[in-house]
This record gives structure tokens, sequence and C-alpha cells, in this order.
């Protein structure tokens, strides 16, 4: 009987995982966001997605290669205009 039900709750799970990854991916990031400033990005990702951390840097700046469902780098130019499209990571 344990082991039926220890399977039940993998299963379970797997299915929990999977549906919430679906939905992640839908909105893990924002291409609409290329061409803005990156204070008005940022403000933006703030207003619709509060848990994100979202970090302003230089295009071309070396970063770490973690991954973390919290986070959103924008990477602007000279002028503070982000030039890639913002993504979860």
């Amino acid at each position: 009987m344990q082991s039926s039900n220890l399977l039940f709750l993998v299963c379970l799970l797997l299915q929990l995982c999977a549906t919430m990854s679906s939905r992640e991916s839908t909105a893990a990031q924002w291409p609409e966001l290329v061409g803005k400033s990156g204070e008005e990005a940022k403000i933006t990702l703030a207003e619709h997605h509060p848990a994100l951390k979202v970090i302003v840097i230089p295009q071309n700046s070396i970063v770490t290669m973690d991954y973390s469902v919290y986070r959103v780098r924008l990477f602007v130019d000279d002028h503070g205009v982000v030039t890639q499209v913002p993504r979860v990571g």
C-alpha cells in the first residue's frame, strides 16, 4: 500500500512540475521591452512580476552562469536602452 501511495505522489508531483513549467515558459521573456529604457523596463517588470529581481547592467557585461527563476537581467547600451530580449534566468 505504501509503494502505491508513493508512486501516486511522484506522478502528482511530476504533473504539477510540468504544468508550472509550461506556465512559466510563456512569460519567461519579454521581447516588447527591447528598445525601451532600462529603468522603464525595470518598472514594467516590477509592476507585473513583483517577485522578480530585475537587474539593469551594461551590454556585454560578464555575468554568472547560474540560473534563477527569480532573476531578469536587462542588458542596456551606453544610452540606457534595452538591447537584448529580457528573460528569466
